[in-house]
């Protein structure tokens, strides 16, 4: 087999291409919103205390409502909670695009939409570590998560210049129409989706469920101890998104050069995603957070003002870390995690992701004042690199290794597609 068709291998699997496209499609979509949305509550409301209300709304919903997903997406038809989650998506941008081609929109009305959709989001995205892992093989998981982070970059190197054009030339309306048709589309390819039939799978009291998904994340120590890795990498990215764009206009050009940086970002990243289709580790843990570690060089450059050229390069070092680290460890937790209880556990990853990082947002600031700019963004460099190395000194997460390629098969090895069934 060549290279090319061994990269693109899991899109010759039905399952696994259906999900692709509608992903690749949603992906898409939700890349040119966040400059619309924060474009057209200030543009409806001229606040930014509105601003502020309607992305916090949102991102509390998604977290407040993570752990029943993953519940919940353990009990039902992982296929089912995710093409429910995309049509409630869909309405809720819908229902933002009548408001601002009407004129109506507050940001009360625009905070219900979006915490529609951050509670969809919850569901949606507990649901889809475990789905994806039953539409490919095991030896291809690695390919098919670097193909869904291929769609991922792709997008985000294309949305915020399309978001802007058309929220220049024709309204921000359209790009909430734009994005809640590719949430349709993706319904449409996960309705369409065919998976073996699952035995149904016996249910307990919901706390006991939860306690159980508590139980597993706890009882593996390599798992437990990267979270907190990446709860720490939250936190420090955090500090490079507050501070940084500060320091980039104060001292290093103005916004010109902070844009430079991002694109430097974006470019790493999509550099990141091609080289996780290629590599197969034996000790996936190890390359993860050793490049994790590498991201804390943008913000040790940006403390000391370093040429903006050097900024940006090491910028596409962190997005390309994340993309590779990323790509490497949902591969793992798809693999060593058991299937029926992979949402409640991702759940919780999720949900330490989600809730470190107003945190960060919010308390960079009022650090940099106390202590200087350049104290902050060493000390975010320490969150990304220190919690990362530390973590291999610790014997289960420098073992935790793929199967070999012998080892048990995988639910789409076991029921080719011939016999596969609708679930």
């Amino acid at each position: 087999m060549s290279t090319k068709r061994s990269t693109f291998a899991p899109l010759r699997t039905a399952p696994f291409r259906r999900f692709w496209l509608g992903q690749t499609a949603s992906q898409l979509g939700n890349a040119v919103v966040p400059i619309a949305l924060t474009l057209s509550v200030l543009k409806a409301t001229g606040s930014a205390v509105d601003l502020g209300i309607v992305l916090t709304t949102s991102a509390i919903a998604e977290a407040v409502f993570f752990l029943p997903a993953g519940v919940w997406a353990d009990r039902l038809p992982r296929r089912a909670v995710m093409c429910v989650a995309e049509v409630f998506r869909a309405a809720a941008q819908f229902v933002i695009a009548i408001l601002l081609a009407t004129g109506n929109a507050t940001a009360l009305n625009v905070s219900g939409a979006v915490a529609v959709t951050g509670v969809a989001s919850a569901f949606f995205l507990s649901a889809s570590n475990g789905l994806l892992a039953d539409t490919v093989t095991a030896a291809e998981r690695q390919r098919a998560n670097a193909l869904l982070g291929l769609s991922k970059r792709t997008a985000a190197l294309v949305g915020p210049t399309a978001a802007t054009a058309v929220v220049t030339f024709a309204g921000s309306q359209w790009i909430f129409a734009f994005d809640a048709i590719t949430f349709l589309f993706s319904a449409i390819m996960l309705g369409t989706l065919k998976m073996p039939r699952s035995a149904p799978r016996p249910r307990e009291g919901f706390v006991t469920e939860l306690l159980h998904g508590w139980h597993e994340v706890t009882s593996r120590r390599w798992y437990w101890t990267n979270l907190l890795v990446h709860g720490c990498w939250n936190l420090g990215r955090c500090v490079f998104f507050t501070i940084g764009p500060l320091v980039a206009i104060k001292s290093l050009g103005g916004e010109v050069a902070w844009g430079v940086i991002i694109q430097g970002g974006s470019i790493g990243a999509f550099f990141g995603v091609l080289v996780s289709l290629r590599i197969h580790p034996r000790s996936p843990l190890i390359v993860a957070n050793v490049v994790f570690a590498l991201a804390a060089l943008p913000l040790v450059l940006l403390a000391a003002q370093a040429p903006v050229v050097l900024i940006a390069a090491a910028t596409g070092i962190m997005y390309g870390a994340l993309a590779i680290g990323g790509t490497l460890w949902d591969t793992l937790v798809q693999e060593k995690i058991p299937t029926d209880v992979i949402s409640r556990v991702s759940a919780y990853d999720w949900l330490l992701s989600v809730c470190l990082a107003p945190l960060g947002l919010a308390s960079a600031g009022p650090l940099a004042l106390r202590v200087g700019d350049s104290a902050t963004l060493l000390g975010g460099a320490a969150l990304l690199a220190l919690p990362a190395l530390a973590v291999l000194l610790i014997p289960d997460v420098r073992r935790t290794r793929p199967a070999r390629k012998d080892a048990a098969p995988s639910p789409a090895e076991r029921h080719p597609a011939a016999k596969q069934q609708a679930t």
